[in-house]
């Protein structure tokens, strides 16, 4: 089973897996991380890299925003934890998340990210009055 780190900004990773929790009860293989304005860069980078070294599994990395230090910790941890693969997935959104948890047993870790992308992008909808009229 693909082993889920949600490393986000705040608390924002801790509220995603909260509500995945909501929505499907205990789920075994997901941690979260959340760096905030108190944390050292990188002291977050090494626990990242932790669960990642800690980790039986393969590792799926879900972060907020692409370029922003949650998802560089997740590139150090890719580039320096060789005995498995280890992907990221930046944008994480609730969609992604359950999506993520639904499929990682059946599905490699590389196949899984890709079908991810596809899940957020089409996640990201509009509902408004005049749709309606």
């Amino acid at each position: 089973m693909i082993q889920v780190l949600v490393a986000t900004h705040g608390t924002f990773a801790e509220g995603l897996c909260n509500a995945s929790k909501v929505i499907m009860g205990p789920v075994e293989g997901l941690d979260y991380i959340g760096l905030t304005l108190n944390d050292s860069i990188d002291e977050f980078t090494e626990k990242v890299i932790h669960f990642c070294e800690e980790s039986k599994d393969d590792v799926l990395l879900l972060t907020d925003l692409q370029g922003a230090s949650p998802f560089n910790a997740s590139a150090r941890a890719i580039s320096q934890v060789k005995d498995k693969k280890i992907v990221c997935v930046t944008g994480v959104n609730l969609p992604i998340l359950l999506e993520c948890l639904i499929k990682r047993e059946t599905t490699d870790v590389e196949d899984l990210a890709n079908q991810l992308l596809d899940i957020g992008k089409s996640g990201i909808n509009k509902l408004s009055l005049s749709m309606y009229q």
